[in-house]
């Protein structure tokens, strides 16, 4: 080979270093921007995933726009609990307003007692049983108002009307009851038992003639006689001689 054939050979060769070099160089020179680029990719990413995370998140817009939601639910739970509130407030009200009705028509408000004067009192008819008579007490409203009656009446027996009292006055038996309310011409009753005095050992008895009862209203001063002619114990036999029940609305059943 002559030696203008190798000096071109070497040139080629020498030539195609350099080309490879500066190819090497170049792409040295293209991937050097890729990492950087590739880090501020990452970088990014980071504020990227931030709104939508978690706690780091919750100082920051993502918070802030979560607030008004959070504050416009407690406004609505506020509100309910107000209307809640209110409603139960006018409930309670309108249930409370009631109550003076209730009470305006209820039996006993602002009703006077039944007075002596404004009462008829009279017997009804006689029921026996083994030993003991019993006999209704009829007290009948004759005002011009409503009046009240509760409790038991004084009843003992008399020698006479006006006269004097025979033996001991009648016993109470079992509970006061409720208030009887009596309009014009209605009628209440209370029953009275009457020993028969024969059955009672006449030397602590002493059977004594009497013309009838003495009646005390409840709660009453001022008697009322009723004639029943019969006998009754001047003495103390051991036992009540007249019993007496607490005023029960109607006529009364012995």
């Amino acid at each position: 080979m002559g030696r203008r054939s190798r000096q071109g050979m070497v040139i080629r060769a020498m030539g195609g270093l350099a080309a490879l070099v500066a190819l090497q160089a170049c792409g040295a020179s293209s991937g050097t921007p890729v990492s950087p680029a590739t880090g501020a990719a990452g970088t990014s990413s980071s504020p990227a995933a931030s709104p939508s995370g978690g706690s780091p998140s919750a100082p920051g817009g993502a918070s802030n726009s979560s607030a008004p939601s959070v504050s416009t639910s407690a406004t609505s739970n506020s509100s309910a609990t107000s209307n809640s509130s209110a409603s139960s407030s006018s409930s309670a009200t309108t249930s409370g307003s009631s109550s003076p009705s209730a009470t305006a028509s209820g039996t006993t408000a602002g009703t006077p007692e039944c007075r002596s004067a404004d009462l008829h009192v009279a017997a009804g008819p006689t029921n026996a049983t083994a030993g003991t008579f019993y006999l209704p007490i009829r007290f009948t409203n004759t005002g011009s108002h409503s009046c009240e009656m509760v409790g038991f009446p004084g009843v003992s027996y008399l020698s006479a009307p006006g006269g004097s009292q025979v033996g001991d006055a009648a016993e109470r038996q079992g509970p006061a009851g409720s208030p009887v309310v009596l309009r014009p011409g209605q009628t209440a009753s209370a029953i009275v038992g009457m020993v028969d005095v024969g059955v009672l050992p006449a030397s602590s008895c002493r059977p004594t003639s009497v013309a009838g009862l003495r009646v005390y209203p409840p709660d009453q001063t001022a008697s009322v006689f009723v004639a029943h002619a019969g006998k009754g114990c001047a003495g103390h036999p051991g036992q009540p001689q007249l019993t007496v029940r607490a005023v029960r609305p109607g006529a009364g059943t012995p």
